[in-house]
């Protein structure tokens, strides 16, 4: 059984290419499947290279018609990379929550020296007077490395992302997508990198 869910929980995950993000887009959404619940993924690539920019929009509820979040109305913005999950600040909903990953993946503009990037001190001050929102900072490929790849920062990120208050999938059926959706050789490092995430932050 999932739990209890009064309106649609609203997911923008942000990366780039090779991180995973469609990949976690779908976990989610089948967990939400096996719990019961409704689930619509919209998802684009603003880039065809590796390194492009990656989202996907994930709705869970009981009736979802749509797989596009609007405006102000996501309830979790989880960057799998700190810029990508800036770039999407303006879908989160006053009083939401932003995940970021801290680990710096720069973009070709700052390798270049052709722009700066930002200090994630400076970044929280303006979510949280802007949007009241909460920010979680979590070095998430640093632990996925630790567990054995950073192609695992996404199951870690999922794993913060189970703790969050709200959040309508009990984590057993997480745990059991994990085993459905991942390759082969990484379902059991994908589960261990998904139980290291929900050890990182307190429930939410």
């Amino acid at each position: 059984m999932s739990k209890t869910v009064e309106k649609s929980f609203n997911v923008v995950l942000a990366g780039v290419g090779g991180q995973g993000v469609i990949l976690a887009a779908t976990i989610l959404a089948n967990a939400a499947v096996r719990a019961g619940l409704s689930a619509r993924v919209g998802q684009t690539f603003t880039a065809a290279q590796r390194i492009g920019s990656v989202s996907a929009h994930v709705r869970l509820g009981r009736v979802i018609h749509s797989p596009l979040i609007g405006v102000g109305d996501a309830d979790v913005i989880l960057g799998l990379e700190f810029l990508e999950g800036l770039r999407y600040l303006n879908y989160l909903k006053r009083g939401g929550l932003l995940i970021v990953n801290t680990y710096i993946f720069p973009p070709r503009q700052i390798m270049l020296g052709q722009s700066k990037y930002p200090d994630p001190k400076e970044v929280e001050d303006i979510v949280v007077k802007k949007f009241s929102a909460k920010v979680i900072k979590v070095n998430a490929t640093e632990v996925a490395k630790s567990i054995g790849s950073s192609l695992l920062t996404n199951t870690v990120m999922l794993g913060v992302l189970s703790r969050v208050s709200g959040f309508p999938i009990d984590h057993r059926y997480l745990v059991e997508s994990i085993r459905e959706r991942s390759p082969s050789k990484y379902v059991e490092l994908n589960i261990k990198a998904f139980n290291t995430g929900r050890k990182l932050i307190p429930q939410l």
